[in-house]
């Protein structure tokens, strides 16, 4: 790039995603992150990976998980271990500005359709939005603006944010409502349902319709008041009015008859 500025583009929160203290990822051949789960369900795919190798030091865990819940709603979920007390960031850009709408929840409208951010849990939680870098596009440098959701310093981090697509005009939307006391997530659309409760320090709480599971985010598809589909993420066990699945990793049910896929990809995610 001409732009002297430019060069801001290369630091890792010039990408959508997480953190330690905003520090920069490790260029090293051979760092980066693993994908661990990627399926698609139908109504939802979902998709895991652990970036902890990006970073020389410091970082013993970095999971995203995200549920792409179709067609325009992404739930994505980054779980950190530290080996000491730092920030966690999660950075997220856009061409156009985002706007704060207090509640930690923010919009950038580029045309006629917009995209909105919605970051679930800890009040300490902290959003900051503004101009933060530049890209060379076709028809010149652009800037490019961030919303960063901070989480306090600590060993430990997990951030849960919703992402919303938002189609031009009066387009159909989902209703999403957040049961702040236990971060459940529902989402409603036409005749389907997902319901995502999330665990932080222990055990999934259930059952949810019938299900329960030790894993870190438990969801139930609901199609035409039927429950079609389930998951949890890093479980040993998904309970089902069938019985008990047992595993490791992500648990599906109905059960996946030839499980997750995994690959390796590169440093940013």
């Amino acid at each position: 790039y001409s732009d002297a500025r430019s060069a801001y583009t290369q630091k890792t929160k010039a990408y959508n995603v997480f953190s330690p203290a905003e520090r920069d990822q490790s260029s090293a051949s051979g760092r980066g992150g693993m994908v661990q789960v990627a399926e698609d369900l139908g109504p939802v795919a979902v998709v895991q990976s652990d970036n902890a190798t990006a970073w020389s030091s410091g970082v013993q865990r970095a999971i995203r998980r995200a549920i792409m819940i179709r067609p325009n709603v992404m739930i994505v979920h980054d779980d950190a271990l530290l080996t000491a007390g730092e920030t966690g960031v999660q950075s997220w850009n856009s061409f156009a500005p985002w706007r704060i709408e207090g509640g930690n929840r923010c919009v950038s409208r580029v045309g006629k359709a917009a995209v909105r951010l919605h970051s679930v849990g800890p009040s300490l939680v902290k959003l900051t939005a503004g101009e933060d870098s530049v890209s060379d596009e076709r028809d010149g440098v652009v800037p490019v603006y961030r919303a960063a959701f901070t989480s306090p310093a600590a060993k430990r981090h997990s951030l849960l944010t919703i992402i919303e697509a938002i189609g031009p005009g009066k387009s159909a939307r989902p209703v999403i409502r957040v049961r702040e006391s236990d971060q459940m997530i529902e989402v409603h659309s036409a005749d389907r349902v997902v319901q995502i409760l999330t665990a932080r320090d222990k055990p999934t709480v259930g059952p949810l319709a019938g299900f329960a599971s030790d894993g870190g985010l438990l969801f139930t598809v609901r199609e035409e008041g039927r429950i079609t589909h389930a998951g949890a993420f890093d479980a040993n066990w998904l309970d089902t009015p069938e019985g008990r699945i047992k595993g490791k990793g992500f648990l599906r049910w109905p059960a996946a008859a030839g499980g997750s896929r995994k690959t390796n990809q590169g440093a940013r995610q």
